[in-house]
């Protein structure tokens, strides 16, 4: 399947699996302690990090970056071979949160990916995972990668997205402006529009900037 075709249907994807969380926030308020669990989180995060690994793996085809297995730490490892993962910042709007999800303590693995796979292996305990801490991480992680992946798309010379110098990071207070965030003109037609997370990573396309 030609790769637009591809981001077609897992910006789809990406889109219900939002608006099931952003329904479900009216239930469990993010203001809650990033503990708090339910099996509606922990249903969203299994779609979302099954989305993660196979939105991750399209970038890596698209962009011929080399990966050993099919797992989202080898994804994640081409990925951000000069950081450029550890530069995506999500803002989480409701809270007025910065959210860095690919940042990482040691080897190639976020926390909440770990914790994610606790889910798979470790039930029932592990359904402790589904909470809106591990939940959010996931969700912004997708919608940063939903970005880079329209970004691999369009860009003329794609490969220079994974260069952390074509990468930088905006202020929090013109993403907490609402009005701000309706009216960003600079972002491209078709970009994904959020209605949880804004983007603080503007990357730098060919002398232009898109936020």
């Amino acid at each position: 399947m030609p790769y637009d075709q591809q981001f077609e249907k897992m910006t789809n994807a990406y889109k219900d699996l939002e608006r099931q969380f952003d329904d479900l926030s009216y239930i469990i308020p993010l203001k809650n302690k990033p503990e708090t669990y339910s099996p509606r989180l922990y249903n969203i995060l299994q779609s979302a990090c099954g989305q993660i690994e196979n939105i991750s793996r399209m970038i890596c085809d698209k962009l011929g970056a080399s990966y050993e297995k099919d797992n989202f730490p080898s994804y994640y490892k081409a990925l951000n071979s000069d950081k450029m993962l550890e530069k995506q910042v999500a803002y989480l709007v409701q809270n007025y949160q910065s959210i860095e999800p690919f940042k990482i303590e040691s080897g190639f693995t976020p926390n909440w990916w770990k914790n994610y796979n606790d889910t798979k292996h470790n039930l029932p305990d592990g359904f402790l995972q589904g909470n809106i801490g591990n939940t959010v991480e996931a969700l912004a992680a997708l919608y940063l990668l939903q970005r880079i992946a329209f970004f691999v798309q369009y860009d003329s010379e794609p490969r220079t997205i994974l260069r952390q110098d074509k990468w930088r990071i905006s202020g929090v207070a013109d993403a907490r402006d609402s009005l701000a965030r309706r009216l960003k003109s600079f972002e491209p037609q078709g970009m994904i529009h959020s209605v949880v997370f804004s983007s603080l990573s503007i990357y730098e396309s060919q002398g232009a900037t898109i936020g």
